[in-house]
């Protein structure tokens, strides 16, 4: 019976990719994007207390990044020993919290042997039923993870041949006694077996295992594609077909084409299909968006004819279908999370580069798969496909239409989005701001066109609206001219439009200086649609080819005194000095050889544009509220620096909430002090009034003691504070930041601690006086720069600007730009465009800088 499952493992090939590396960063608290699915956790009961526990809170981290809910993720829980009992079934709770209060009163129960069949068999006659809130019927996933100690004393072939004869997929996980033949024959299939040597190392490194969860799809029925519509999630799927194969081999993979659409649940809200050919060049055939039944799809696809060509260009095919087709314009719903797949079917080598072209696509999440025959090329569909297991090389493609089962496979149960730590042209999690893009027009039709098409992806990947962020455009020589105003469009679609009929004129001089007066006297005004008087975020992002023949200087300080955030970037004849002088500090002026360089390579900039925050309106705070975004920001306090310096640092605390614009829906502040213990003050919900807030930290006290672990203080703040039943809103992505403040170096370890904030996207700035350790508080830091060492907290109160501008104008969540977990370049990759903020003196400053004489 096994072996009938052995065909669909293309889908399982991809788990060394899917499975053990997309979801690296667990500790962070903000829920998943993924599919419904219903998920079983059959617990072994006898494992003791200590493992039962570890368990527990493995299934806690689980429940609390996932959308939880009865039309999302539901979870239930049986413990099994010699026998089974139910404790959280699906229907059970209409509440994560509801839930995550029973998961907490699960107990060990004591018993030298377990009955996995019977537990299975429990599983599918008492808990994948409609009454106990299973949703198998609605052919939602329904997936059972397995946790045992212990070999089965009763058979287990039988009752895990049932739950996969139903389409159940089964992982199962064992430790200790547990035998692995056993998980092996248990899990739907063998790469779903996992062995470990203590449940315990589940709360440190759970991705394995919490990838299949929460990636896996499909209830997989059969073998044989039938022409009845299968149970996939949402997704939309492009077939990109080399047109020079001849007829033959076209229509073979158009009824391929064909008999997989009549499979599919097709329909804006279930399946969607495109189809572009190409071979020299592309030409799109079906446009997601193009037809509304399953009916016109087939007949539109009848009508695909061949090519013929002795050259194939795959690296321009897979530009075009990222550019024109993986957009909302073209009906993908890239922006809603919806996975995005590609299936290549091509019969040459590409006569063009495909790295780049299949790189930009994995960058995006987009699932590519490369299916070749005849003269294709296995390494490159191999360097094609989003990961190897996805390459598949066949004799000829006829035989898709009798065997497609693998391809199938992978194109009905692969899930996503995948999403990648470099900017995508999915809508980024940004705050509130107006941004100009201030464009030299005698630069010539080439980078015009390069910067219009950064533009473009730039505003393809920002959450475009009047209470969102809105895109302004204004083009200058010698005189300047406003192209795009705030107000001027209500869509996205309409500024896109607009933004196409920009054009370049020719010029030999530019007159930098009157452009930036123009965007001050003209655009920056609320009859121009900006909101610089609600405090939102003003930034400009000027380019030019040219040194200006006009001054500068003043022109670019009039704004800087207005809070404006400017950005220079300058190619060819521009003056670096001089785009120092006009960005808002150093590290916002950018030299590029060629402005064509954007649309590969934009990260630095759009970093700057999507992350920077404030109305910075001066280097002094003042009292008054400052236009700062939405933050969460925690005062993590060293309680045992004595009464003299709490004081200090509550009046420190004091006068940055006076300056905040404090609310649930502004900026929140949360306390905790520690010494050898932490101890919460002021939960981000614990007061709903700024006054409230501040009658709460006249409270705080401090608590003597020679010693101080701030390794147990960070964790406190990671698993107490940062979560949303605490009132933090990094679910919302919402910028999370720590301030710590100590006088003494730890006694415990703070290196994983802080990792673990920093794997969150938390920003944590470090600052110590007397005792503190310099290196450690670098350590704790975000970022090098972002750790301060002062003689006494005192100083605070009277000099508080470099750590105010941080708090009040750092953004994100910020990611790595370097998709590694273990590289330091990989956490510190865009602190230097994000520590701006830098009229206060924070970016490109050492620590000894930061030293207070």
């Amino acid at each position: 019976m096994r072996t009938m499952w052995k065909p669909r493992l293309a889908l399982y090939a991809l788990l060394g990719v899917m499975v053990f590396g997309l979801f690296p960063n667990l500790e962070a608290q903000d829920a998943l994007a993924v599919g419904r699915r219903d998920i079983i956790f059959l617990v072994d009961s006898s494992m003791g207390s200590t493992l039962v526990n570890a368990v527990r809170e493995f299934i806690r981290k689980f429940i609390d990044r996932m959308p939880i809910g009865p039309d999302q993720v539901q979870v239930g829980v049986a413990m099994f020993s010699t026998t089974p009992k139910m404790e959280i079934n699906f229907n059970s709770f209409n509440s994560k919290e509801s839930l995550l209060l029973a998961l907490g009163r699960i107990k060990p129960r004591p018993s030298s042997e377990v009955n996995i069949g019977a537990a299975l068999d429990f599983v599918r006659t008492d808990m994948l039923r409609p009454a106990s809130g299973s949703r198998i019927q609605q052919r939602v996933p329904q997936l059972v993870l397995l946790l045992t100690t212990k070999k089965s004393k009763d058979s287990v072939q039988q009752s895990a041949e049932a739950l996969r004869q139903m389409g159940v997929l089964t992982l199962a996980a064992g430790s200790r006694s547990a035998d692995e033949a056993e998980l092996k024959q248990i899990a739907f299939d063998e790469s779903l077996a996992f062995l470990v040597k203590d449940f315990r190392i589940l709360t440190r490194n759970p991705q394995k295992i919490v990838s299949s969860l929460s990636t896996l799809s499909g209830v997989i029925e059969s073998e044989t594609p039938t022409e009845t519509a299968l149970a996939v999630g949402r997704r939309d799927i492009i077939f990109l077909v080399d047109s020079s194969m001849g007829s033959t081999l076209v229509n073979a993979v158009r009824e391929f084409i064909r008999k997989f659409i009549d499979s599919m649940p097709i329909g804006p809200d279930q399946v969607q299909v495109g189809v572009a050919m190409f071979s020299t060049t592309p030409k799109m055939e079906i446009n997601f968006n193009s037809f509304n039944s399953k009916e016109s799809l087939l007949l539109a696809l009848g009508r695909i004819k061949p090519r013929p060509s002795s050259e194939v260009n795959i690296g321009a095919a897979l530009d075009f279908v990222r550019t024109d087709m993986l957009r909302p314009a073209s009906g993908s719903r890239i922006q809603q999370r919806v996975p995005q797949l590609v299936l290549l079917l091509t019969t040459k080598k590409s006569k063009d580069s495909v790295q780049q072209s299949a790189e930009a696509l994995r960058q995006m999440g987009v699932l590519t798969l490369a299916a070749g025959s005849r003269s294709a090329d296995e390494a490159e569909l191999k360097q094609i496909a989003f990961d190897e297991s996805l390459a598949f090389l066949v004799k000829d493609f006829r035989i898709l239409t009798r065997n497609p089962q693998k391809i199938v496979s992978s194109l009905s149960t692969l899930s996503g989005v995948i999403e990648s730590e470099t900017p995508t042209e999915t809508a980024l999690a940004v705050g509130r701001r107006d941004i100009i893009f201030l464009v030299d027009s005698s630069m010539g039709s080439t980078l015009v066109n390069a910067v219009r098409e950064f533009i473009r992806k730039f505003i393809d990947s920002m959450p475009i609206g009047p209470d969102q962020v809105q895109v302004a455009v204004a083009m200058f020589s010698t005189t300047q001219k406003m192209e795009i105003n705030f107000n001027s469009f209500n869509s996205k679609e309409s500024l896109l439009l607009a933004l196409g009929r920009i054009k370049p004129r020719p010029s030999s001089e530019v007159n930098i200086g009157a452009a930036l007066d123009f965007v001050r006297t003209d655009m920056l005004r609320p009859a121009s649609g900006s909101r610089i008087q609600q405090r939102v975020p003003q930034l400009v992002l000027l380019l030019t080819t040219k040194k200006s023949k006009d001054s500068v200087q003043q022109s670019a300080e009039a704004l800087r005194q207005m809070g404006v955030l400017t950005l220079a970037a300058g190619s060819r004849s521009a003056d670096e000095a001089e785009l120092k002088q006009i960005a808002f500090d150093e590290s916002l002026a950018f030299l590029v050889k060629d402005f064509r360089i954007l649309t590969r390579n934009p990260q630095k900039i759009v970093s700057s544009l999507s992350t920077l925050s404030g109305v910075i309106e001066s280097e002094t705070p003042t009292e008054t509220a400052l236009g700062v975004g939405r933050r969460d920001i925690i005062f993590l306090i060293d309680s045992s620096m004595g009464s003299t310096l709490v004081n200090a640092v509550r009046e420190f605390i004091r006068k940055f909430i006076d300056s905040m614009p404090i609310g649930p829906d502004q900026v929140q502040v949360g306390v905790a002090m520690f010494s050898t213990t932490p101890k919460m003050e002021i939960n981000f919900n614990s007061f709903d009034s700024k006054e409230s807030l501040l009658l709460a930290l006249g409270r705080i006290k401090p608590r003597p003691s020679f010693e101080v672990n701030i390794g147990a203080a960070l964790d406190f703040v990671r698993t107490n504070m940062l979560r949303p039943e605490s009132g933090s809103r990094i679910q919302q992505r919402v910028p999370q930041l720590v301030l710590l403040l100590t006088t003494k170096k730890s006694k415990d370890s703070v290196q994983q601690s802080a990792e673990a904030l920093r794997q969150m996207g938390v920003l944590i700035l470090a600052a110590g006086s007397r005792s503190a350790d310099e290196a450690e508080l670098k350590q704790i830091a975000f970022d090098e720069s972002l750790a301060f060492l002062v003689k006494d907290f005192r100083i605070l109160t009277r000099n508080p600007q470099k750590i105010v501008s941080s708090l009040s104008t750092l953004s994100g969540v910020i990611e790595s730009e370097t998709p590694t977990e273990t590289e330091e370049s990989g956490r510190r990759g865009k602190v230097s465009a994000l520590c701006v903020l830098s009229q206060a003196g924070v970016s490109g400053t050492t620590l000894e800088e930061h030293t207070v004489s």
